[in-house]
């Protein structure tokens, strides 16, 4: 959880942002761009706070999505059944 006094939410979201800066080199090494849209589960909230830190200064061209926890995977499964539409229809 990143809940807490100072300064715990800091460094929870100091720990947890290697999620993002690891995610954000690898796009651009493999895709030369940011991506569209970043989505994390939200239930403590260190997971999101660690996916979309590193990404904060790009927030007017990223789509930051969160979910609650209980509804994560079926909207996962949608995105990427979405997703596999787009990318095919895109071929």
């Amino acid at each position: 959880t990143a809940a807490g006094p100072h300064p715990y939410p800091m460094m929870v979201r100091d720990f947890q942002s290697i999620i993002g800066k690891e995610l954000k080199s690898q796009i651009i090494k493999k895709e030369n761009r940011l991506p569209d849209s970043l989505v994390a589960c939200i239930g403590g909230g260190s997971n999101s706070l660690g996916l979309f830190y590193n990404f904060l200064d790009d927030e007017n061209k990223i789509a930051l999505i969160c979910f609650i926890l209980s509804l994560c995977a079926l909207l996962l499964i949608l995105i990427l059944m979405i997703s596999k539409k787009i990318k095919d229809k895109n071929k």
